[in-house]
């Protein structure tokens, strides 16, 4: 099977997604930015634009995986390449602080499947066993019947989950189900390699982010004006946190237009190269950056310093 670069190209791209949304967020920017202030704005729209990340990856673990031979080895090589990361950077904080607790660090990086030091790895994980059989129903279906099943799959776990109560749990999408939901509708993408030109899909993806700051908004103006006194009031809130995650329509498409974008980009061989060195790293940079060390006293509420109007700019610049 020929290497999609344009494919190794997203992975990177959304791992930069991740990193800006967990400084948005985790870091302490929209915790502690003033209300409606233009770095507020700023702030939300980047958590936006960002927020489908870790959908993006879960679509392409479906379109690369549709056609790629089942290999028992290739989850216990990932399986040792977190517990190598996750035990070298507990080593190193035990090392160099003197307020880590050693073997309860080092027993969480011996385990980080059952101890869900990453919920996305333990997630994809459990996934990975179930591949074959989403695979053959993919392929065992006609178009009509693939076609059916996303749909009815989109009504019921997200636009329900999004707009109604959350009768088909699926964590918030921090769960193996959401997972293979989006490996399904991945799949489906590449046995029938839909696409749409460029020009259509990062007017897709722009019109999915602004749609969600308008719902987001307009929830948040609802809740403002009524106060606490109505129930409609917290249906609005909870509206507008949900607009904004993991199962939201919005931010589902804004992966699909992402993926439907980057899998028909054509390099040249340099650049290939290029890509083929630092797609690796993607994963890398997430075992780093969300450790439950790094987590806790490097990340966490440390990114005020950006709250300034030049540096938020700069990033979202450089997003």
């Amino acid at each position: 099977m020929n290497r999609n670069y344009g494919i190794d190209l997203l992975r990177i791209y959304a791992m930069c997604m991740v990193v800006i949304l967990h400084i948005v967020g985790f870091g302490g920017i929209l915790t502690n930015v003033e209300q409606n202030s233009a770095n507020y704005f700023v702030g939300t729209f980047l958590q936006t634009a960002t927020y489908c990340a870790v959908n993006c990856y879960a679509l392409i673990s479906g379109y690369v995986g549709l056609k790629s031979k089942f290999k028992y080895t290739s989850i216990v090589m990932l399986w040792l390449k977190v517990v190598f990361y996750t035990l070298l950077i507990t080593l190193f904080f035990i090392i160099f602080t003197d307020n880590i607790s050693g073997l309860v660090y080092i027993k969480l990086a011996l385990m980080p499947v059952t101890n869900n030091q990453y919920w996305y790895f333990t997630a994809y994980f459990c996934l990975f066993f179930f591949t074959p059989f989403i695979n053959s129903a993919v392929n065992g279906m006609n178009k009509k019947q693939c076609t059916v099943t996303v749909i009815t799959t989109i009504i019921l776990f997200s636009v329900f989950q999004t707009f109604f109560e959350e009768v088909f749990n699926t964590a918030s999408g921090y769960s193996v189900i959401w997972l293979g939901i989006l490996y399904f509708i991945g799949a489906y993408i590449k046995k029938y390699e839909l696409s749409l030109s460029s020009k259509k899909c990062i007017l897709g993806y722009i019109s999915m982010i602004v749609i969600s700051l308008v719902i987001k908004f307009s929830a948040l103006a609802v809740y403002n004006t009524l106060g606490e006194n109505y129930s409609i009031s917290f249906d609005a809130l909870k509206l507008s946190n949900k607009i904004v995650s993991y199962t939201s329509p919005t931010i589902i498409f804004c992966a699909v237009f992402l993926l439907l974008l980057f899998k028909n980009f054509k390099f040249s061989e340099k650049t290939n190269a290029l890509i083929s060195f630092f797609a690796p790293f993607s994963f890398t940079i997430y075992l780093v950056h969300v450790h439950p060390l790094i987590w806790q006293y490097v990340l966490t509420e440390s990114f005020h310093f950006l709250l300034t109007s030049p540096h938020l700019l700069c990033l979202y610049v450089w997003f």
